[in-house]
Order: C-alpha cells, then structure tokens, then sequence
C-alpha cells in the first residue's frame, strides 16, 4: 500500500518496484559470482599460489 495519495501514488508503487528489482537483481548477481568462486576455486587457488610465490620473490630474490 502507498503511503501517496493521488499522481504521487503511481510515482512512489514506480520507484519501490524500481527498487524490489534492484534489490532481487544485485541477490541474483551475487548468487552468480559465489557459484563462479566455488566452480572456479581450483584456478583461483592456482593464480594466488603464484601470486604469493612471485611476492616472496620480491622480497627474497633467488640467487641466478
């Protein structure tokens, strides 16, 4: 129910529509990006082994 009377009313039920799919969008976004993480932890895991690999690296240089 709005809180509006008259031309505000179908102003205000707009905007919380607006927001409800916003909401329900971003929920849906971020259900995509875990199912990513967990389908992709084996990579992720890869890619930050060679990232702490190449800051130790950095900061214990291998004698050549």
């Amino acid at each position: 129910m709005s809180r509006y009377n008259g031309a505000n009313s179908c102003q205000y039920d707009a905007v919380m529509k607006l927001f409800y799919y916003s909401a329900a969008g971003m929920v849906a976004a971020l259900i995509v990006l875990w199912g990513a993480l967990i389908v992709d932890s084996a990579n992720i895991l890869q890619q930050m082994s060679e990232l702490m690999h190449y800051i130790e690296d950095l900061f214990n240089p291998r004698e050549r």
